[in-house]
């Protein structure tokens, strides 16, 4: 949680491949953490399912409830 919130703090918008890279994942590893991220509702796929773009929820890694940083 640490690293995305340092992540998003510099960056609007995370792909699976920036995740490997941040987190230090397998590609697998991070789809199915991506995954965990979604169903907890911390993190929102604002593109296609097959070319997935995440931004964080309200109330997560430095996102305010109200939509301001």
């Amino acid at each position: 949680d640490m690293k995305l919130k340092e992540y998003f703090s510099e960056k609007k918008i995370l792909t699976r491949k920036d995740f490997e890279t941040v987190c230090h994942l397998t590609r697998t590893t991070a789809f199915r953490q991506l995954k965990r991220l979604k169903e907890e509702g911390k993190l929102q796929n604002i593109n296609t399912r097959v070319q997935p773009i995440y931004v964080p929820c309200p109330g997560y890694y430095g996102v305010s409830v109200t939509g301001e940083e």
